[in-house]
């Protein structure tokens, strides 16, 4: 009974039955270790930190802000030398505090209504749209994400956050606190740990997370082709389409979606229009447990009707510059990718950056995705 006077909740609005799945906050926290006198997950893995690995996994599912809450003054230059191994920028912050729920409270107004708290120094390179899946459907809820056996994650619902009475919980309080109250929902999924390394080493197994890639057209692959599709109510999806990008996303692949939109350089729509839509696509693809990394998209056309988008491009299709600036900042493992695509222009674009090609159509995405790869054991 304590323990539950303890606990109050902070007000903010309530969250709509359709909420979106992407979750764009991360809080960090990093342990000091006083034997070694370093932050564990500031170790270097490979060619990098351990900590830069952990933000680029989750950066794969739409994370862009990062709060780490350290226990400890981190090193100068800190932030610099992550971003120099993301292939997305990073919004950092940085708060001293201890590895306590307590801790949010410091944090509180900078809080989105939901985020992600990693409180144990782990990685998870499962698929973690699953669990935004299932979040979507339950917002009001926080959620205890668990893989090998181990609590690995939290996605908070800000109304969770203990406030000052309740200073001395520490983590398993408060989550006994919240499930004995019907506020915390937990899922199980496979994918594996990764922990810090217990002093700085050179081996490669950070490697595997260097996964490969699928590189897809978007209009006539992810949606049916109407011609210049710029807005939702143009935007139909391809038969399958979310189960086939759940699949691939289980099996440890990006996925990446690489389109020409000459719509915009023709004045059928804006570039403002094309993000607008695609955040919204990308967010539909989460809910269903499936991810988009990353995209890119080329606005030129050499006969534009827009002067500022007249002009030939190495990033329009044949050409291979989206692929090749995707592989530049994400690092895939080329030689296990493969396109996509309905046209020859897509096809082109993929042997000219040195990948295999599939030609979508009649068959879609879909079937090709259930002939050609495994069912994942989820």
């Amino acid at each position: 009974m304590l323990l539950v006077n303890s606990l109050a909740m902070t007000k903010t609005a309530t969250h709509s039955a359709h909420s979106s799945a992407t979750v764009t906050q991360s809080i960090i926290f990093m342990d000091f270790s006083e034997t070694d006198q370093d932050f564990p997950t500031l170790r270097q893995c490979g060619d990098r930190p351990f900590l830069a690995w952990l933000v680029r996994e989750q950066q794969r599912f739409g994370v862009r802000k990062f709060i780490l809450i350290a226990a400890a003054t981190l090193p100068e230059n800190t932030f610099e030398i992550l971003q120099s191994h993301l292939p997305c920028q990073a919004d950092f912050q940085c708060h001293l505090a201890a590895n306590t729920p307590r801790a949010l409270l410091t944090v509180c107004e900078q809080l989105q209504p939901r985020f992600l708290v990693s409180h144990q120094a782990v990685l998870f390179s499962g698929n973690m749209a699953r669990l935004l899946s299932e979040a979507s459907k339950k917002p009001e809820q926080t959620w205890q994400l668990r893989s090998e056996d181990s609590n690995c994650l939290l996605l908070v619902n800000r109304d969770a956050i203990p406030q000052a009475g309740a200073s001395s919980l520490t983590w398993q309080e408060w989550k006994e606190y919240l499930l004995g109250a019907g506020k915390l929902s937990q899922i199980s999924l496979p994918g594996k740990l990764w922990f810090p390394p217990q002093q700085s080493e050179s081996n490669d197994s950070f490697k595997q997370l260097e996964r490969p890639a699928i590189f897809l057209d978007r209009d006539g692959v992810i949606n049916e082709d109407h011609g210049w599709v710029g807005t939702r109510e143009r935007f139909h999806w391809t038969s399958n389409l979310f189960g086939a990008l759940r699949r691939l996303t289980d099996l440890g692949y990006h996925v990446f979606i690489v389109t020409n939109q000459s719509g915009i350089a023709r004045a059928f729509y804006t570039e403002t229009d094309l993000h607008d839509l695609m955040t919204w696509v990308i967010d539909e693809i989460r809910k269903h447990g499936g991810t988009i990394d990353d995209w890119r998209f080329c606005p030129f056309h050499p006969n534009a009707s827009i002067e500022q988008y007249r002009k030939t491009s190495n990033w329009r299709k044949p050409a291979p510059g989206m692929i090749l600036d995707l592989a530049g900042k994400w690092k895939p493992d080329l030689s296990r990718s493969v396109l996509y695509g309905d046209q020859e222009t897509d096809l082109q674009a993929a042997i000219n950056s040195g990948i295999p090609a599939v030609k979508v159509g009649p068959e879609t995405l879909a079937s090709f995705v259930d002939s050609s790869f495994p069912k994942p054991s989820v």
